[in-house]
């Protein structure tokens, strides 16, 4: 258990511990029937339940053809999402005591497939399948479906823009969870969308 005995954590080969939660799936636009309506505000630089020692979340990361296909090559999509996850680890290092560690990278290639179908990844699909929510959903079932108890949470980058102007889904409090899963999509400030 962590310093607060709610988070079962084990050992790694540096002694750092990661962590596992129980899935409470609840989207965040249900996060108004939370305490005091919603109003996280109150909590804005409160560490109570961030770790005393530091820990790592190991994460899994994962590209769309269309997100793919708006750098010139898969290394530049590698270099492009290592940078995303290095920044966002530092301000989590530094505001919750807590390292980000990319464990599984999964990039798409450039070109969309034809057809989608449940034996296929059906969040690689090409834009016009879908908005952003129904890509989050079949994301989320895909992640749910892998056998990953390891990961704190999986992160799929999209191509794809929502007419809305939303720019990311996500879970909310499933960290460390086979719920905890998320999506970003391709704007000039994604490592903030990230974390």
């Amino acid at each position: 258990m962590d310093s607060h005995g709610d988070m079962p954590c084990s050992s790694i080969r540096d002694q750092v511990p990661t962590c596992a939660s129980q899935p409470d799936t609840s989207k965040r636009q249900d996060w108004n029937t939370w305490d005091d309506n919603g109003d996280l505000a109150k909590n804005i630089g409160n560490h109570q339940g961030c770790p005393n020692t530091r820990q790592i979340a190991y994460i899994g990361v994962a590209t769309d053809c269309n997100y793919t296909a708006s750098f010139d090559s898969a290394d530049d999509v590698y270099r492009h999402i290592s940078s995303v996850v290095r920044t966002t680890s530092v301000v989590f290092e530094n505001s919750f005591n807590i390292s980000l560690s990319v464990r599984n990278v999964s990039i798409s290639d450039a070109q969309c497939p034809e057809s989608v179908s449940e034996e296929t990844t059906e969040w690689n699909a090409p834009c016009s399948v879908g908005d952003l929510n129904s890509r989050f959903r079949r994301f989320s079932a895909w992640r749910d479906s892998i056998d990953d108890d390891e990961n704190a949470y999986w992160t799929l980058f999209t191509g794809c823009k929502s007419p809305s102007d939303d720019v990311g889904v996500s879970w909310i409090g499933e960290l460390c969870s086979s719920a905890g899963a998320n999506i970003v999509a391709r704007t000039q400030l994604e490592w903030q969308i990230f974390a």
